[in-house]
């Protein structure tokens, strides 16, 4: 059953967190009759290993997983034992912190505050790991408004970052639509660099994950551009962009 199958990995392998088992569902499509998928989540939390935010297990790891339950499955099913999906949440947007505090010190606590909301099972104890499910813009904003530190916010944007979610190369997106360009009348695209100058991904105002294989979690540095109160923005004051997307996922280069 369903329960044997989770309940046996998490007993063999303590590095496991999260078992989800996909009946009639292969490695890689969701409706396959005759195959069983296990998707594994290890655990990173306290490690100086992997990306904690989207923990994934080794393929020593999940060879190990698939020999240790083969005598245990029938065999007519074609047993598959994978990684989750990881779908990002990146926010970007500017922000205006209260007169006495320190612009970087709560840039950066900002950002942490992003992850451990968006991804609460990397960072907190006892918190389930949630496969799908959807998250809105509205929520996030309100969640960073609602910070004791933080005085307002403006142009909040809610970028969701998967695989498939921008189709071709740099040269066939379109500029806004497409990809944002922090500070456009700087260097040329060809000049520009990744995680500095530019984001890829859709808007949107609910993020929906994109299959019952996907977690999503947050990026590792969102855009965060602090404003001076009744003055101007303040450059310099980006954090991040894209830190953790990949190259012919979510963009392609030359």
């Amino acid at each position: 059953t369903v329960w044997d199958y989770e309940h046996k990995v998490l007993e063999a392998f303590p590095s496991v967190f999260k078992v989800k088992c996909l009946e009639h569902a292969s490695a890689t499509e969701d409706i396959a009759p005759g195959s069983t998928t296990l998707l594994v989540v290890s655990n990173l939390r306290n490690t100086n290993t992997g990306n904690p935010l989207a923990p994934k297990t080794g393929f020593d790891t999940i060879l190990k997983i698939k020999e240790f339950l083969q005598p245990y499955v029938s065999p007519f099913v074609d047993l598959h034992v994978a990684n989750p999906i990881y779908e990002q949440l990146l926010v970007d947007f500017k922000v205006a912190f209260y007169p006495e505090i320190d612009g970087g010190f709560y840039a950066n606590q900002l950002n942490k505050d992003l992850q451990e909301y968006l991804s609460p099972r990397a960072l907190e104890e006892g918190v389930e790991v949630e496969f799908g499910g959807k998250i809105r813009r509205s929520d996030i904003l309100a969640f960073v408004e609602n910070r004791d530190y933080v005085d307002y916010v403006t142009e909040f944007k809610l970028y969701h970052i998967y695989e498939g979610s921008t189709q071709g190369g740099i040269g066939c997106m379109t500029l806004e639509e497409d990809f944002i360009i922090d500070d456009f009348q700087g260097p040329g695209l060809g000049e520009m660099i990744l995680e500095q100058d530019f984001v890829i991904g859709k808007e949107t105002e609910v993020a929906r994950a994109n299959s019952p294989r996907s977690i999503m979690v947050s990026a590792s540095q969102h855009r965060i551009e602090l404003l001076t109160p009744g003055v101007h923005s303040c450059k310099g004051g980006v954090f991040g962009v894209i830190g953790s997307m990949a190259i012919e996922i979510d963009f392609v280069t030359n």
